[in-house]
């Protein structure tokens, strides 16, 4: 008689277990029909989330049939806490889709902000603390499903809090390095800078570190810290760049010549549309040591340091030019020997 009433106790949790199974295999059915039209009709937002969240639905489900059922609803409580973690783990997965989806919409639309620069570092910024604020709690809801104190084991880490804040003194300062440079914006991603001796175009700013490409293709990683210390030549930021020469004719050139490629080379200056002629000077400057030494400075109105290339390479091509039309000739160092005859004696 007694095993004839256990086995059919256990023919009863076979029966209900089925039951449960046949709620959660139909949840799952309806879940998978809804999933595929969010796929088909829905948006990124929700075709990112949606499987996740239609195993949620399935664990729940199945919970609450199996409290709703008698023989196995002392089962009930064992699996609860292994339930929520899973639940807590699949919110967390649909978070985190969510997050993944939204931050390159983010990163398009912050092209419409006044303040590119600032919008795209609290995009960056904001998506990486979220990123580590799902792992966390995923982390202490799960201790919390099974009976652990989180508040005396947050309390615990305190003092390992206050070592862990003093061996990361120097990559706090590197992210309040990166929020001022945020806010007094002294360059910006594409600027050409100088920094301490470092001299390239800025190619990314993060939270810990600034990313500079040298002129020989070198890619310098400089911390924040050491960059809002450090005194910034920003020279992408400049209206217009200077360009300063001196040229040094031989002294057998006349005075009549010296005049005319004077004249003709601040003339020719004056007609280019990238020069600035209210702040062009050639002049005759000075009788150096083997030359007749003429300053050229002039301001060329470009934006890149490939345009000021080009334009300087224009303008050395005329001065030859204009020398050969003129007839003068550049001089170059010399040295004059003198020979000088002792008579016999």
């Amino acid at each position: 008689m007694i095993q004839w009433q256990s086995l059919h106790n256990w023919v009863g949790v076979v029966n209900d277990g089925g039951i449960v199974l046949a709620f959660g295999l139909g949840t799952w059915v309806f879940t998978w029909i809804l999933a595929r039209s969010v796929y088909q009709w829905g948006g990124g937002a929700m075709r990112s989330v949606v499987r996740p969240v239609s195993w949620v639905v399935v664990i729940l489900v199945m919970r609450y049939a199996m409290a709703g059922v008698p023989t196995l609803a002392g089962y009930t409580d064992r699996l609860t806490p292994v339930v929520m973690v899973i639940v807590n783990f699949g919110v967390a997965i649909a978070v985190y889709r969510l997050l993944q989806w939204g931050y390159p919409v983010a990163i398009r639309r912050a092209n419409q902000f006044q303040n590119v620069q600032m919008a795209t570092y609290l995009i960056n910024t904001g998506y990486r603390l979220a990123r580590i604020g799902v792992f966390i709690w995923v982390a202490i809801y799960g201790l919390h499903a099974f009976g652990y104190n989180v508040t005396s084991i947050l309390a615990g880490l305190g003092l390992g809090g206050f070592a862990v804040a003093l061996a990361a003194k120097d990559t706090f300062s590197n992210m309040f390095g990166s929020v001022n440079i945020v806010i007094d914006q002294p360059f910006s991603v594409g600027d050409y800078v100088v920094v301490d001796t470092t001299e390239g175009v800025v190619e990314h700013l993060g939270i810990r570190s600034t990313r500079i490409r040298t002129l020989d293709d070198s890619l310098v990683t400089l911390p924040n810290a050491t960059v809002t210390n450090t005194k910034i030549d920003n020279r992408g930021k400049r209206n217009h760049r200077r360009v300063k020469q001196s040229l040094g004719l031989t002294y057998s050139t006349s005075c009549d010549h010296l005049q005319a490629f004077i004249e003709e080379l601040r003339a020719y200056l004056a007609t280019l549309p990238a020069v600035r002629p209210e702040h062009t000077h050639v002049r005759f400057h000075a009788f150096g040591a083997s030359s007749l030494d003429i300053y050229v400075s002039y301001f060329l109105t470009v934006g890149s340091w490939a345009d000021e290339l080009h334009w300087r390479e224009v303008i050395n091509y005329e001065i030859m030019a204009i020398a050969q039309r003129v007839g003068v000739s550049f001089a170059f160092p010399s040295r004059s020997v003198y020979l000088e005859t002792i008579p016999a004696t």
